[in-house]
């Protein structure tokens, strides 16, 4: 379900209006009673605005787009690649409490993702008012409580290994935490209370992302005091992962619902405080950390191979790095030759070959282009043969094969991609490690097919 919503910025300002959902409220209920819930934030003293949230779930597009608007990425060292899957859960990073409060990303609209598994957001801040209004005239109120609520979340996304509770779910899990409670009139009574949960919305929030009996608490406002946390864990029902079945993504837009209570008072709606953007994944072929998993999406990865003589994979560091800076010294030539994969304005694309016979085409059609390539431009390039028979050289190709980008995508989109591409031949050591630390990285990031990132060379 796509919803677009409008949240009201009203820091210091009571909201009094009878929206005609009060009015309608106020002729079924004899009471005059009333819980309202809005924002109070930056700070005290602002003026009124209004902003439109936008539709929920955003698609994967308007998510990339976001993120690069924003350029919100992160980066993994290939190196690190090969020690991480000894340490799985220590691979993660997670975001602890004291790192949400130290970094000035969480303040931002929409949080700040350290990596695909870790996000976190701080400074929620919104308020709750008790009124009491004229059954006759739903304007005609007098405020008779407020309670003001700021707390954070830090989100964990996960792959699901043997260790996971089912053997077709996904799980995300979340932990709010309430940092300054402000009552004052009817919500200092011993009964008052608010409650914070989250809410999914998908195309199909019921069936697509759901909780299963852990969302949220609601608590009076002394155990709010003695017990700040509360915990959240979303699931996306799927099928077995397997290839009959897709990659069964499920794109979401999960918010924190905020709602007062207090004794004799009709309950308000809840109002929707915006976190970030996640997404499920069922990828069969992302099989070495677990064939399933949950990220988040809204921030781009950057893989950064090293230039250092000893990383095993020294020529093709070298030959990427060239590709990406001096892309005129490539081959094959071409005049105003851009190699996409470095900059914001140009990503390369996951292909995953293993996904339909089309892709695997497509991915061999990238690794001819790139072999024709190297026997034009560097003939002999594979006339030297090891102890087992074999060329000791093989052709490397940037963007990588396992792209939409790769040598042969003039193919599929238009002559403008021909030669847009570089190919070199390098050792066969140097070709084989740098291969499977894209492997692991595609594996460990859950870069599925058409997923967009980058790359870098230090």
């Amino acid at each position: 379900m796509r919803t677009t919503r409008m949240i009201a910025f009203a820091v210091g300002v009571l909201l009094l209006g009878g929206s005609p959902a009060v009015a309608g409220q106020a002729e079924q209920v004899p009471r005059s009673d009333w819980i309202k819930s809005t924002v109070a934030y930056p700070t005290p003293g602002t003026s009124s605005t209004r902003e439109t949230i936008g539709e929920l779930p955003r698609s994967p597009q308007e998510v990339e787009a976001e993120a690069r608007r924003t350029q919100a990425s992160y980066e993994v060292s290939a190196d690190g690649m090969l020690q991480r899957k000894a340490a799985v859960k220590a691979g993660y990073d997670y975001i602890t409490s004291s790192e949400c409060q130290a970094n000035d990303e969480a303040d931002d609209p929409g949080g700040w993702v350290k990596n695909h598994f870790a996000w976190c957001k701080r400074g929620y801040d919104y308020t709750t008012y008790a009124k009491t209004c004229n059954p006759q005239n739903p304007n005609d109120c007098i405020i008779r409580g407020t309670v003001r609520v700021r707390w954070d979340v830090i989100g964990y996304g996960r792959h699901e290994d043997a260790s996971s509770p089912s053997t077709t779910d996904r799980h995300m899990n979340f932990t709010i935490t309430v940092r300054d409670i402000q009552p004052t009139g009817v919500f200092t009574q011993p009964g008052a209370s608010f409650s914070l949960s989250t809410w999914c919305y998908t195309t199909d929030p019921l069936k697509n992302c759901k909780t299963d009996g852990t969302n949220g608490a609601t608590r009076t406002i002394p155990q709010w005091r003695a017990d700040p946390n509360a915990y959240v864990e979303l699931i996306s029902p799927a099928k077995e992962p397997a290839k009959q079945h897709g990659e069964q993504l499920i794109h979401a837009g999960p918010v924190v619902k905020f709602a007062g209570q207090v004794p004799g008072f009709q309950p308000g709606a809840s109002i929707d405080a915006e976190m970030t953007d996640i997404r499920f994944d069922s990828a069969w072929y992302l099989s070495t950390y677990g064939n399933r998993g949950s990220i988040f999406t809204r921030v781009a990865p950057f893989l950064v191979y090293s230039k250092a003589a000893n990383s095993g994979y020294k020529e093709v560091a070298d030959h990427i790095e060239q590709a990406l800076n001096r892309p005129g010294d490539t081959k094959p030539p071409f005049s105003d030759k851009q190699i996409p994969g470095k900059s914001w304005q140009n990503p390369i694309y996951r292909l995953a070959s293993e996904l339909n016979d089309d892709n695997s085409r497509r991915e061999g059609r990238n690794r001819y282009y790139s072999k024709k390539a190297c026997n034009v431009y560097f003939p002999g390039w594979d006339t030297l043969k090891g102890p087992d028979g074999k060329p000791i050289n093989q052709c490397d190709e940037f963007p990588f094969a396992s792209t939409y980008n790769g040598a042969g995508q003039f193919i599929d989109d238009g002559p403008q991609y021909k030669d847009m591409f570089s190919a070199k031949p390098v050792h066969r050591d140097d070709n084989n490690a740098a291969g499977n630390v894209l492997k692991l990285w595609y594996h460990w990031e859950r870069i599925t097919d058409h997923n967009p990132f980058y790359v870098t060379v230090r």
